[in-house]
């Protein structure tokens, strides 16, 4: 999608107190909307044309219509503001869905006064500054009862320190969550906002796909089956390749389950090992055709972590879990796991970087505890 093709279908400046910009992308879906609000000063298209970039893959791959609003100014009433414009063009029923981003100033404002446009049933709050109205961010975010409320902090973003304050209240519906790597305005590594939104706010299924994927001597432990029967449990989808050693192993006890919501992925038109007649087959020829066989290998498990929302790597002794640190089916694995006492060790970061050269390992999620006084 080039940059320089993409302009909004609409443009609308209103005067509150200063001029606020609307930009609206019409969607196939007027029951589907999308609201994004920018940080303080930012523009609708966002720099380097991201929230217009964002709003063209929301309408073109979700049907969504979307509405990007500037935010000129700190007045949290601005969001009273939005709810108008928004009811002025739409008709909102309560079958409407209706989600939200606000990044930095953008996210505040959003939980602030969340009251102000409860037709929204899920938020996703991009690096809101902390440092400012601490106390009264935590208690709104206590006080939301729709469907979700996701906090995204970048690792190096000022206030990442802050956000176990957050974590506090976490519940079934608030979720807290860093991205490592990441700056405040979330720009490393060619960093896509269309993925944050596929993991919080536009995820529709609480089932996973689960990869894995490691080393073991003889046979799979008893730790390794444990952790497959609850993924046979939760009925998440299994991904494996098709190589000898572990691959065999896994795929041989999720026959003798009779699982078959597995898919195996072969670095040939047709795997080499399958042990699960029902699987589903993902060949990874065209993508691995002409390389050297380490190259081979390696694509053939990028493809399956790619795929994936948590990545096992297996070994005699003990299980490495890999996630993306927003995912809340995965949060609750993780949590059960802890309770039968697995030896499992974990780290955050995207599934995509597992076999590249930015793979981020661990991040402190310790609560903080010291009171931060509001700023007026």
């Amino acid at each position: 999608m080039s940059n320089t093709t993409l302009t909004f279908d609409m443009i609308k400046t209103y005067q509150y107190g200063c001029n606020i910009s609307y930009g609206f992308v019409f969607g196939r879906d007027r029951q589907k909307i999308f609201l994004i609000k920018t940080g303080l000063d930012g523009i609708i298209n966002g720099y380097q044309n991201k929230y217009l970039k964002l709003a063209c893959e929301l309408r073109d791959k979700y049907g969504f219509s979307v509405v990007c609003a500037s935010t000129p100014s700190s007045d949290i009433d601005q969001m009273a503001q939005f709810a108008e414009i928004v009811k002025s063009e739409f008709n909102i029923s309560k079958a409407t869905k209706i989600y939200f981003m606000g990044m930095s100033k953008g996210a505040s404002i959003g939980c602030l006064k969340h009251a102000s446009f409860p037709q929204i049933s899920r938020f996703l709050l991009i690096n809101p500054p902390l440092m400012i109205n601490t106390t009264k961010l935590c208690r709104r975010a206590q006080e939301f009862t729709g469907e979700m409320m996701t906090f995204v902090f970048g690792s190096l973003d000022p206030s990442a320190h802050l956000a176990g304050l957050l974590k506090l209240h976490e519940r079934e519906n608030i979720r807290v969550a860093i991205v490592p790597g990441q700056d405040h305005n979330f720009s490393k590594d060619g960093f896509e906002l269309l993925n944050l939104l596929q993991s919080t706010v536009l995820r529709t299924s609480p089932r996973i796909k689960t990869f894995i994927h490691g080393s073991v001597s003889a046979e799979l432990p008893n730790f390794v089956k444990s952790i497959l029967d609850l993924s046979i449990e939760n009925g998440d989808e299994i991904l494996v390749g098709d190589d000898d050693g572990i691959d065999i192993l896994v795929q041989k006890h999720l026959a003798s389950k009779r699982y078959n919501n597995v898919t195996i992925y072969c670095k040939g038109i047709f795997p080499q090992n399958n042990f699960v007649a029902s699987a589903k087959i993902r060949s990874c020829a065209g993508a691995t055709q002409g390389l050297p066989d380490d190259a081979v290998r390696v694509v053939h498990k990028k493809q399956m972590a790619d795929d994936c929302d948590q990545a096992f790597w297996i070994s005699d002794d003990n299980v490495h879990l890999h996630w993306d640190g927003i995912n809340k089916a995965v949060a609750e694995n993780i949590n059960r796991f802890e309770k039968m006492n697995m030896p499992i060790s974990v780290s955050i970061g995207s599934c995509k970087d597992i076999f590249t050269p930015i793979f981020i390992t661990h991040v402190d999620y310790s609560p903080i505890v010291h009171h931060i006084e509001d700023e007026d």
